[in-house]
């Protein structure tokens, strides 16, 4: 009896072993999912985007550093090229991204003579230009209290480049750069109703040319027309990085959607910018990648026969993937870089699960 329980437990781990070779056989080795019927390799093209690249062999493309941070053919795994050929690779049971040929496979006469020394970005960064450049949430005390344009020059109905115009409202006479901005959007807390920002919407760069009440400027430089009433912020001449690392975030995060960005859109889907109703205040930084969420419905159970259980309330649905790009102290801005349905003000986000 004892030999036949011995067999047996044998039997069993055998089985179990076996199973776990299996799984990791299959790239769930360490939480790294596979996607099904991936490529054994991939040469990166232009225009590709390392989250594009990441989503051909992974199921959650967030998990491209897991797969590539231990490999020590790729000495900077947030770096690809054009020309790049991507090889996965297993050891011990473990799958890796690798570089092949020294990693740059030379296709042709035509593709040599190219420079390859851009990098492909981590995302699509022409989606999120505008929103890194210029565009950003101001509290109700800042649009009131930024400075505004009084009067065009010269009797100008609207502003261009080389027109003048005075602003009032002005504190610092050594400022000399500003953006001018149009209020656009108002975003309120899906779950307080109150207002918690208002985008700011850049039109233009102007120098003062004369410190006063009011100051005179000229406008630089124009990508809408330029009317009075509109405000200004100083230029900081700041420049926000598009190098991302997707990643969860190390802690909770619970977020609901506030908006779509400069667009009065209800209802958005993937490389949208979406505004959230958290901040850096809450942890977030860009690079974050959260999961989105459609809020599951209370609906009425006709067939229950236990008259305390007649509302049930359904399960929340995932939607979609976003990555948080750039952050405010309350708001963020988000992309959403996958989405299977309509993402809506309230859908609700929150960290990534396998």
């Amino acid at each position: 009896m004892a030999a036949v329980k011995k067999h047996i437990k044998h039997l069993v781990i055998s089985s179990l072993t076996s199973a776990g070779l299996l799984l990791m056989s299959h790239g769930f080795a360490a939480g790294v999912v596979l996607k099904r019927n991936h490529p054994s390799r991939y040469i990166v093209k232009a225009g590709d985007t390392l989250w594009g690249v990441a989503a051909k062999f992974l199921k959650y493309p967030w998990q491209w550093q897991d797969l590539w941070e231990h490999n020590s053919h790729i000495r900077n795994p947030h770096v690809l090229y054009p020309g790049n050929l991507v090889k996965l690779i297993y050891k011990k049971g473990r799958p890796y991204l690798t570089l092949a040929s020294g990693g740059t496979i030379k296709l042709s006469p035509k593709i040599r003579k190219q420079k390859l020394y851009t990098p492909i970005p981590t995302i699509p960064v022409s989606s999120i230009k505008h929103f890194l450049a210029g565009a950003q949430i101001v509290g109700k005390h800042m649009l009131d209290r930024s400075p505004y344009i009084l009067t065009l020059s010269k009797e100008h109905l609207s502003g261009a480049t080389g027109v003048e115009f005075y602003a009032r409202g002005f504190c610092n006479r050594h400022q000399k750069k500003y953006v001018v901005f149009k209020k656009g959007n108002t975003y309120r807390d899906p779950d307080t109703k109150k207002i918690i920002g208002y985008e700011a919407v850049d039109v233009a760069r102007a120098t003062m040319i004369k410190y006063g009440d009011p100051s005179k400027f000229v406008i630089n430089r124009l990508t809408q027309e330029v009317l009075p009433g509109y405000r200004l912020l100083p230029d900081t001449g700041e420049h926000f990085k598009t190098d991302f690392i997707p990643r969860p975030p190390k802690f909770r995060i619970d977020a609901k959607i506030a908006g779509v960005a400069d667009k009065d859109l209800e209802n958005v889907g993937s490389l949208y910018t979406v505004v959230l109703n958290r901040g850096s205040a809450c942890g977030l930084r860009p690079g974050h990648v959260l999961d989105v969420y459609e809020p599951g419905r209370k609906i009425h159970d006709e067939y229950t026969t236990n008259h305390k259980k007649k509302m049930v309330q359904l399960p929340d649905e995932r939607i979609g993937e976003l990555m948080v790009f750039r952050t405010f102290k309350n708001m963020s801005y988000a992309i959403v870089l996958q989405a299977n349905m309509d993402i809506n003000y309230g859908d609700l986000v929150t960290n990534p699960t396998l």
